[in-house]
This record gives C-alpha cells, sequence and structure tokens, in this order.
C-alpha cells in the first residue's frame, strides 16, 4: 500500500497548542490539541506535545506518513530556528527546532505567527460583518506600526472551522518540502 504524506502543522499559542496533519492538498487529516501552560519551559511543552503527537499519530499512521514538520509561535525566528522572549510564554530564548529533532527525524520549520499580510477572523466574529470589522479595522490601523499601517488586510476566513493557523503552518512546511 502506497503511504499518502502529511505535514504536521502546529500553532504554538499563550493558552493552547493546536496541531494538525494536513495533505498536499490542505486537508486537515487529524486535529488536536494541548493546554500550553504558558508558566512551563518549552521543554516541558514539547515533551507533552510528543506524546499528543504520536497519539493522533497512531490513528492516521497505516495510511499517512508524515513529511515534516512546521510550527507556528510567538516571536519565532525563521532563520535561527528559535523562540526570542515571546511576550505570552516564560521562555526566553529556546532553540525549537533542536527540540524537534529530538523526537522526529523529518524536515521541520518554525515562522513567526505574527508575520501576516492578513488578520484572518473566522466562527461567529466572522459572520458579524461590518459590525465588528469595521471597528476592528479602525483600531487595528490606529495601533499599528507605521511601517504595517494600510498594508495588513482584515478578512473573513474562507476556511471551516478553526484550523487556520494549523493549515498555515503545514503549507509553509510543504513549500520547504518543495525546495
Amino acid at each position: 500500500m502506497t503511504m499518502i504524506d502529511v505535514t504536521l502543522g502546529i500553532d504554538i499559542g499563550g493558552t493552547n497548542t493546536v496541531l494538525g496533519f494536513v495533505d498536499k492538498n490542505g486537508k486537515c487529516i487529524a486535529v488536536s490539541s494541548i493546554p500550553t501552560k504558558s508558566n512551563e519551559s518549552a521543554g516541558m511543552l514539547f515533551s507533552r506535545l510528543h506524546l499528543k503527537i504520536d497519539e493522533l499519530y497512531s490513528t492516521i499512521c497505516s495510511k499517512y506518513k508524515m513529511a515534516g514538520i512546521c510550527i507556528g509561535a510567538p516571536n519565532a525566528n525563521y532563520f535561527k530556528g528559535t523562540v526570542e522572549l515571546p511576550p505570552n510564554l516564560n521562555w526566553g530564548i529556546v532553540y525549537i527546532l533542536e527540540i524537534v529533532k529530538k523526537y522526529y527525524d523529518v524536515p521541520s520549520a518554525i515562522t513567526n505567527d505574527a508575520n501576516a499580510e492578513a488578520i484572518i477572523l473566522f466562527g461567529g466574529l466572522a459572520l458579524a460583518g461590518d459590525l465588528i470589522f469595521a471597528p476592528t479595522k479602525k483600531y487595528m490601523e490606529e495601533s499599528m506600526l507605521n511601517i504595517f499601517k494600510n498594508k495588513v488586510k482584515l478578512l473573513p476566513s474562507a476556511l471551516p472551522g478553526g484550523n487556520a493557523a494549523v493549515l498555515g503552518a503545514a503549507a509553509l512546511i510543504w513549500n520547504e518540502l518543495k525546495r
């Protein structure tokens, strides 16, 4: 039987860390989450995350093969493979890709979850239309650094559910695998 490649997208947030296996067409094959526990070290998070990844992967591994991993995290540095002094996590400077290599022997990447061309609203927020978009856009522009003003779009999500961040991380590693 031919195995189908999937990538693992991980979104590290201050409250929860969401993970999902995504195929080349952007379909989430399996998704789960764990509490981030922002006061814990990155090493502790990845120890718990590893168990959840293996648990989730065991539900699909008869048909799918993990081809790569990408992580979206606050203050991530793509070039160094680090997370540096994230405001919502008590980590300092952490070499995240080195931690990932301890657990998985697949290509890995990390991206700053705030590197945005657009801010996407989903769920009930996206359904509120101008009632939420107009004031959000106004205050977003007022609070943004000048170099970003009028450059970041505010859009409703076209994706089902709340998997946008996982899909974004998975898309980055798919692009990396093409190189």
